[in-house]
């Protein structure tokens, strides 16, 4: 039976696959196969996930999100959560029980174990990824030998390892549990306003007290929305649950994915335009602002399928690479080979610091996320996120690993961490149980296969 990621441009076919219920029979599952690739909710766009071994589903180990204690280095609260549970669904429990986390990834859909092998970042500065040293201070999990395993960083003696397994890219065994430093909730003032990219750019509109800033970029149409986060003491605007259904899943998901399929079907790139020409002149210049709880403020859906290629780059340079997405787009626009039919999602974020795999790492990053809806054509998608690529890699851009990427991020590594995370990973899964073609091309230094045509 052939196997898919959420966005379906990797596939496989299995040797096997296995559901278990406990973490004692995953640790069997693991010792008695040659090679195992766990999975979470298969939200990811790279290799990462692939195997020709057997295929663990996590989904029914058990789901817990509790108190465990302070933490003594930070001073802060930590929150065990289920490695396999959706990050919007942990967020939620931990909510209820009266938690909350700084900042998180934008989509409730990927599985917290597979936002910690990537790296998963939100947006504002101030913040780094849910990998993060003051982010994900302890993890529990099962190795390449089937052992048993945790590592906290109130142990001095662990930092080395959580150097690896922070950003482990599934390479290092299977993530059960993960302790992420809390604070109380709180609330999000929020609000959005249209204009042009320079005025999205501009600092002030991203200045420190914008705690958590993100742009929604038109190419095509030349129009950007500025979208604010602003921490608030205020308590969430009455009836959200039912306007964020309406907003988000009914007219940002249902209609926006059957307004693409047609525009694709009955008229290609000309129905795309006419589209988003469309829906953005019916956007006031300044929407009226409302108050959302933590969790939904910082997180979003998306219904319809897509596929995604992030790079980062220094902050210092993202006008220039905001420029060449914006020259390639209307070159193949205007061709006629591809329209870009998504926003490209700008953000910020702060060093990983000693996060070795991450794309932030050691440095504060601008995020530049450009997306293809699945409805376009299939021999043009691959080729126009392969030719963004090219673009961004000159301006010292690095790939996500969860998302669409061709070029091996080898040569933009420190050597030192690189050498630290293959040693750590060799230490941990010694037999190679947790390998697959995707982790090895990396490590040789050859090119990636996202399941997407290059050329």
């Amino acid at each position: 039976m052939q196997w898919s990621n959420w966005g379906r441009n990797v596939r496989w076919e299995p040797a096997g696959v296995v559901r278990p219920r406990t973490v004692e029979e995953a640790s069997r599952v693991i010792a008695a196969h040659p090679r195992v690739k766990p999975v979470g909710s298969l939200h990811s766009f790279s290799g990462l996930i692939r195997t020709d071994g057997v295929t663990l589903v996590t989904d029914r180990l058990p789901r817990d999100v509790t108190f465990a204690g302070e933490d003594w280095e930070l001073g802060v609260p930590r929150i065990r959560v289920a490695g396999h549970m959706e990050v919007g669904r942990a967020m939620r429990h931990m909510d209820l029980l009266g938690y909350a986390l700084d900042n998180s990834g934008s989509n409730i859909r990927p599985s917290v174990l597979g936002s910690v092998a990537t790296a998963v970042h939100g947006t504002g500065i101030h913040w780094g990824s849910i990998s993060h040293p003051h982010v994900l201070r302890a993890v529990e999990g099962i190795d390449g030998r089937g052992e048993i395993f945790r590592r906290d960083a109130d142990d001095p003696e662990h930092h080395a390892d959580l150097r690896a397994l922070r950003a482990n890219l599934g390479g290092l065994g299977l993530l059960t549990s993960v302790e992420l430093a809390a604070r109380r909730p709180y609330t999000l003032r929020m609000d959005a306003r249209l204009g042009s990219l320079e005025e999205a750019l501009d600092p002030v509109e991203r200045a420190p007290a914008v705690r958590r800033y993100e742009i929604l970029w038109f190419a095509l149409q030349d129009r950007a929305l500025r979208m604010y986060r602003d921490e608030t003491g205020e308590p969430a605007s009455a009836g959200r649950a039912i306007s964020s259904f309406v907003d988000e899943i009914l007219v940002g998901n249902v209609a926006l994915g059957a307004l693409l399929r047609g525009a694709w079907l009955f008229g290609g790139g000309d129905r795309v335009h006419e589209i988003w020409n469309f829906i953005l002149g019916q956007l006031p210049e300044d929407d009226d602002d409302y108050i959302d709880s933590w969790w939904e403020g910082l997180t979003g859906d998306r219904l319809f399928r897509a596929q995604s290629l992030e790079y980062s780059v220094a902050p210092e340079r993202l006008g220039e690479a905001l420029e060449a997405v914006r020259r390639i787009a209307y070159d193949w626009d205007v061709s006629g080979r591809y329209t870009l039919d998504l926003p490209v999602n700008v953000r910020w974020s702060r060093s990983d610091e000693d996060t070795c795999m991450s794309a932030a790492h050691r440095r504060d990053v601008a995020w530049v996320d450009v997306s293809v809806s699945d409805y376009g054509p299939d021999e043009a998608r691959g080729p126009f996120l392969a030719a963004i690529e090219q673009a961004l890699l000159p301006l010292g851009g690095r790939s996500h690993p969860g998302k669409v990427h061709w070029q091996n991020p080898r040569a933009s590594w420190d050597p030192e961490c690189w050498s630290h995370f293959w040693t750590a990973r060799d230490r941990f899964d010694p037999d190679g149980r947790f390998l697959n073609e995707h982790l090895v091309a990396l490590r040789e230094g050859r090119d990636l296969d996202p399941g997407m045509p290059r050329a």
